[in-house]
């Protein structure tokens, strides 16, 4: 009887070991069409068998069955989601900002016409820092950072002990905080583009006036282009390699995620 009681007991923290890798999976930061849902699972599988193969003191100090309902479910799977999604924010963040440049130098009518049912950066620039972004932190070791932050959550917060109580309410504070110091940093590279549309169009409003029959509106998208590309070689592609480096890119956001591990301990 107490053999089959331990062995319920660990098949439970494994399936609420397996929702929290879960969570990781689902807000990954690499876009659904690199990584499709199916491999988001096969990866929070590999990473609960990892975890349980390696770190099993981990899932024998969780809680019983009658701590684990289905809201103990459900916070396994937002509790990885919410570890990850600093990560996520900052690739997300660099690609509204893509997309902006591109809708900003004129492309938002084109793109109407586009193949693609996707909108969400639509253009081809939204997706060059997309991606661009998801390449450097990866090599600049965003897997190991997510694997040590994924070993504390296992030592701080054992699989079903998760409870509903004002920490996840703070640790939302602290997220509008990061998100407002990643939009700080992407708004910074961004800047001088944003500046000299503004004064490109000032520029046609006023020549405009001068002189109303003038047919110059059409070109501005020529020359936003050639400002944009201009500005994007000489400016921002050099730059961009060192950014997780130069902003602290990865450890604000592993800061971020062990502060969530804190408050949701309750300590």
């Amino acid at each position: 009887m107490d053999s089959l009681l331990a062995s319920f007991l660990g098949q439970e923290r494994f399936l609420l070991l397996f929702l929290r890798m879960l969570g990781v999976g689902l807000l990954f930061p690499v876009s659904y069409a690199v990584f499709s849902l199916s491999v988001r699972t096969l990866l929070a599988l590999t990473l609960a068998l990892t975890f349980a193969s390696f770190d099993a003191g981990s899932l024998a100090g969780g809680a019983g069955p009658s701590a684990a309902g289905i809201v103990s479910y459900v916070l396994e799977v937002v509790l990885g989601a919410l570890t990850v999604l600093p990560f996520a924010l900052t690739v997300k963040i660099f690609l509204m900002f893509g997309a902006l440049l591109e809708q900003s130098r004129g492309q938002n009518l084109a793109s109407a016409y586009g193949g693609s049912p996707d909108q969400e950066g639509e253009g081809q620039l939204g997706k060059l820092f997309e991606y661009g972004m998801i390449a450097l932190l990866i090599t600049s070791g965003l897997f190991s950072h997510l694997i040590f932050l994924l070993h504390d959550s296992l030592q701080i917060i054992p699989p079903g002990t998760l409870s509903l109580h004002s920490g996840w309410a703070l640790f939302g504070r602290e997220l509008l905080a990061h998100s407002i110091r990643a939009l700080f940093v992407a708004g910074t590279i961004f800047l001088p583009f944003g500046m000299l549309f503004i004064l490109s169009d000032l520029a046609v409003g006023f020549i405009s006036k001068l002189v109303p029959g003038l047919p110059i509106f059409a070109e501005m998208f020529v020359v936003k282009t050639a400002i944009t590309f201009g500005l994007l070689f000489t400016v921002v592609l050099p730059e961009f390699p060192d950014l997780p480096a130069k902003f602290h890119l990865l450890d604000t956001s592993t800061e971020l995620a062990q502060t969530l591990f804190a408050l949701i301990r309750g300590r």
